[in-house]
């Protein structure tokens, strides 16, 4: 294992990971205050005078509303910015503070995930990296929508779970996530596996807080409107416009487009279940390292994703650094420089403003190919650091006596 210092104290690492992630939530939020962002934020400003009159469940049954494939927390969050707006808050800073707030909880997440595998040091550099990425200062500054905010949330999960060893706080923070977008639902099998690794009690209390968080903000909807959630929600396929990865590389490779149609249509479920799968069989291997495991399937998620958007690339932003430090700075740095270039090729003076989006010139999307590559690359690194060098912490079987298990 990784060994630090005399000098390099976990709480001196922690408060300069911490302030470093201070600065640059402030850098993100004078941008957010100073420009437009992408066409999200104005649809996510649209969504939220919606909500202000038909409240937060009654959205999902307003005909005509397209794109409203967010859960139910999401709702939630866009009724109270409306509050806020009301006495002078700006809803362009507003639709992009939660994001913000939770890059700023990732890095620390990230440093606390890390140091026991890597070290003080290592961890120090990746919760940097974290508060640092280009990718997020585009996505929650800028780009504004809620992917960064369920990623913190699914770590937080992880370090509840197991580092602080809390499974009724980390079920309840796992179904903050999934009410946000349905997208973390990719590590729930981790979770559940890391859980009962813990201890029959520890896997029960984590169930029965995460099926208790779902049904309290999901009931309403699905209740009164469960084909709305259905098709909107749940069965959400993204745009038609697919520049990125598999489809892409598989049209390229003259694959038939019947084919490309099954994957993209009901083939896509077999990606959620490749990504579910790489995330539990690394929490079965290395049950104490469930952080690395649902950051590496939000990853997966993201490499085998058959839908394309800018904002995605914030679902592995944060994963492939709590599993290799190397691999996961260079698909941060690569990423945020592609989506750099995009929104400002958006924006109609070639700085970040008023992005309206547009396809791919076909620089980008050989741009695109890249990050796609480093991003297959963080992934496999990321498995093999995972399994090669496990944490030094105590995890228990599942017996009702904690009992040690062999990394």
């Amino acid at each position: 294992m990784a060994t630090s210092g005399p000098a390099t104290s976990p709480q001196r690492a922690r408060t300069t990971v911490l302030l470093v992630g201070l600065a640059a939530a402030a850098a993100k939020a004078a941008i957010a205050a100073t420009t437009h962002g992408t066409d999200d934020v104005r649809t996510f400003i649209r969504f939220a005078r919606v909500i202000a009159h038909t409240g937060p469940v009654g959205v999902y049954g307003v005909p005509g509303l397209t794109y409203y494939n967010h859960g139910p927390l999401t709702g939630i969050l866009l009724a109270a910015m409306s509050r806020l707006a009301v006495y002078g808050a700006p809803m362009p800073l507003l639709i992009r503070l939660p994001a913000i707030l939770a890059d700023l909880l990732t890095c620390l997440l990230v440093f606390e995930l890390t140091r026991t595998r890597m070290g003080v040091r290592r961890a120090r550099w990746c919760g940097t990296a974290v508060a640092l990425s280009p990718v997020l200062v585009a996505v929650s500054g800028f780009h504004g929508n809620t992917d960064p905010v369920f990623a913190a949330l699914t770590l937080l999960s992880a370090w509840l779970l197991t580092r602080r060893r809390l499974p009724l706080q980390a079920g309840i923070a796992l179904g903050l996530a999934l009410s946000i977008k349905i997208v973390p639902v990719v590590a729930v099998p981790a979770l559940l596996i890391a859980a009962f690794r813990l201890g029959r009690g520890h896997g029960y209390r984590f169930a029965v807080a995460l099926a208790a968080t779902l049904a309290a903000l999901w009931a309403g909807p699905m209740l009164r409107y469960p084909e709305q959630v259905h098709a909107d929600v749940l069965s959400y396929a993204g745009i038609s416009y697919r520049p990125w990865g598999l489809p892409h590389l598989a049209a390229l490779m003259g694959v038939p487009l019947h084919w490309i149609h099954l994957w993209v249509g009901p083939g896509r479920f077999s990606v959620v279940l490749l990504a579910a799968a790489t995330g539990a069989w690394i929490a079965w291997r290395r049950p104490q390292e469930a952080g690395a495991a649902v950051g590496l399937s939000l990853a997966a998620m993201l490499l085998f994703s058959t839908a394309s958007a800018a904002q995605y690339l914030a679902w592995a932003a944060a994963g492939v650094l709590v599993a290799e430090f190397w691999s996961g700075l260079a698909y941060n740095l690569l990423a945020g420089a592609f989506l750099a270039e995009l929104y400002a090729r958006w924006s109609s003076h070639w700085y970040w403003d008023f992005a309206r989006a547009t396809r791919w010139t076909p620089l980008e999307v050989q741009a695109g190919v890249a990050v796609w590559a480093s991003l297959a690359v963080a992934l496999a690194l990321g498995i093999r650091a995972v399994l090669r060098r496990p944490a030094t912490v105590a995890v228990t079987v599942a017996v009702d006596v904690d009992v040690p298990v062999a990394a």
